[in-house]
């Protein structure tokens, strides 16, 4: 997710990233902290600090899709497909605002990926079988959004 197509870049980033870090840490669980920490342990594959860091959520984030997008990427990785397919439709459900309604389509990206999380973990959860409605959506939705 956060990769670099040059090694200076690359360089770049991971020292802008040893600084950051440890200041967000400091900030405790502000919300756009513990939104930037989640996404760093996401791209690392690191399911450890996340649920360490889910940990730290307060509740007034229920309301926050990106937090129930997290909570199901981290049910996901420690093998909960139940508990990743509620968070995925929980994180959905919050961001009922982002789809259009005319054409039922999502219109950000993060609504996108959810969807495709949501169509993984139904179909791993259900079997090969699962309705395709998600991935059908999640594929439409992702052509309107790249050609824009």
């Amino acid at each position: 997710m956060l990769a670099s197509p040059t090694p200076e870049a690359a360089e770049g980033y991971a020292q802008l990233r040893s600084e950051i870090v440890p200041m967000l840490r400091e900030l405790g669980p502000e919300s756009i902290a513990l939104d930037t920490l989640l996404m760093l342990a996401m791209d690392d594959g690191d399911p450890q600090e996340a649920g360490r860091l889910l940990a730290l959520v307060p509740d007034e984030a229920a309301n926050d899709p990106g937090f129930w997008r997290y909570r199901g990427w981290y049910a996901m990785r420690i093998g909960d497909l139940e508990q990743a397919d509620q968070a995925y439709r929980q994180a959905l459900e919050l961001h009922l605002w982002d789809v259009n309604p005319g054409t039922n389509m999502p219109t950000c990206c993060e609504c996108w990926d959810v969807l495709m999380r949501l169509w993984s973990s139904s179909r791993l959860l259900d079997g090969i079988g699962t309705d395709c409605r998600y991935q059908s959506t999640a594929s439409c939705a992702r052509r309107q959004l790249c050609a824009a």
